[in-house]
């Protein structure tokens, strides 16, 4: 999988960002680094045809991307391969700063299982590290399916679905 990532003047087409490609990237690996970590990529979907991101810190966000796990509350985006996603982060006692996220490309392999879960094994130490740090790593509304190697929906409980229905239309009543 790559991905172009860097700081970038707002509305600047990808072309003219001059933003730094990433290539092969592994799960939990902190983006641009894990040094300034704005973005941790978290896998690729059922499917390959989209990987999922967890922001590291609060942004406004510009672009195609999907919230996960809703518009009014992301902690995560999903994003399409040649989809960008603009993501402007205002640091401490700092100016707004704009970066920008291109999914170039997800290559699709057909993995056995034993490659499967070699390749769940594959992450980065210091992303995972930073995810814990920050209380971030549960994924919502996604669970990682070590025998395919990718990111699948989490099943509700059916029961756990109904309570939360309860609970909504009863704060509603009253």
């Amino acid at each position: 999988m790559s991905v172009l990532f860097g700081q970038a003047a707002p509305g600047t087409p990808v072309a003219n960002a001059g933003l730094t490609p990433f290539e092969k990237l592994t799960r939990q690996q902190p983006l641009p680094s894990a040094q300034q970590p704005l973005i941790v990529f978290r896998g690729v979907l059922a499917g390959g045809k989209s990987a999922a991101f967890t922001l590291v810190g609060e942004s406004i966000l510009r672009g195609s991307a999907t919230c996960l796990p809703s518009a009014s509350q992301c902690e995560a985006i999903d994003l399409k391969q040649g989809q960008v996603e603009e993501l402007e982060y205002v640091p401490l006692g700092g100016s707004a700063v704009t970066y920008e996220l291109q999914l170039v490309s997800i290559t699709s392999n057909e993995a056995k299982a034993s490659m499967a879960r070699r390749a769940f094994g594959d992450e980065s130490k210091t992303g995972l590290a930073l995810l814990r740090d920050a209380g971030l790593t549960g994924l919502p509304g996604l669970r990682y399916a070590a025998a395919e190697g990718v990111l699948v929906l989490a099943e509700r409980h059916p029961l756990a679905a109904r309570a939360h229905v309860s609970a909504w239309l009863a704060a509603l009543k009253g």
